[in-house]
């Protein structure tokens, strides 16, 4: 329905910046802990990707010669497979690391506990459940880290998509330059 309405161009930029204004609404409500703008916030996410990701794999398709459509299809697929793919491995890498360097040292802990609290969000849940007179600290603690790991990938996604959102209007402003002085020259 918004493809009909609008050209490609502008749905493919307005699905990224879409979803990069959702991911800045998580960031903001995080820390907040306000979980309906955290779910707002996923579902424009969502629904900017869910833009971006259909036209730019119409647009992909379309402009393959007929009998190269299922080779192009099947690249499409794996492209986005493994950007997918990528994109979790490396902010879930940049969370895991803001998390642990965010958890302070608690000298007051048991060393267990320690290496538990600074090693993730889970292994901190089962050290609460192992030393329950620590319980409320480890867990003020984790959910810290996990605050600030979160507010710091999702702001570093959002300008990633910024930034993708800019470099993708350039190109389409390059190619209508093209187009232009085409037309001007014939």
């Amino acid at each position: 329905m918004i493809r009909k309405r609008f050209e490609a161009e502008k749905v493919v930029l307005g699905g990224l910046l879409v979803a990069a204004c959702g991911l800045l609404i998580v960031a903001m409500a995080v820390r907040g802990e306000h979980l309906i703008f955290m779910m707002c916030g996923t579902f424009f996410a969502g629904i900017g990707m869910a833009a971006t990701y259909a036209t730019s794999t119409e647009l992909l398709l379309s402009s393959a010669p007929e009998n190269k459509a299922a080779s192009v299809a099947g690249v499409s697929e794996t492209t986005g497979t493994i950007g997918e793919t990528l994109g979790i491995a490396v902010l879930g890498t940049m969370m895991l690391f803001m998390y642990r360097a965010s958890i302070p040292p608690l000298e007051v802990l048991p060393l267990d506990a320690q290496l538990s609290l600074s090693e993730s969000a889970g292994a901190a849940f089962k050290a609460a459940l192992n030393w329950p007179q620590w319980s409320e600290l480890i867990l003020s603690t984790a959910k810290e880290g996990m605050i600030t790991g979160m507010l710091v990938t999702t702001s570093v996604a959002a300008v990633l998509l910024v930034i993708c959102a800019s470099l993708i209007f350039m190109e389409f402003q390059k190619r209508r330059l093209t187009l232009l002085s085409g037309c001007r020259n014939e």
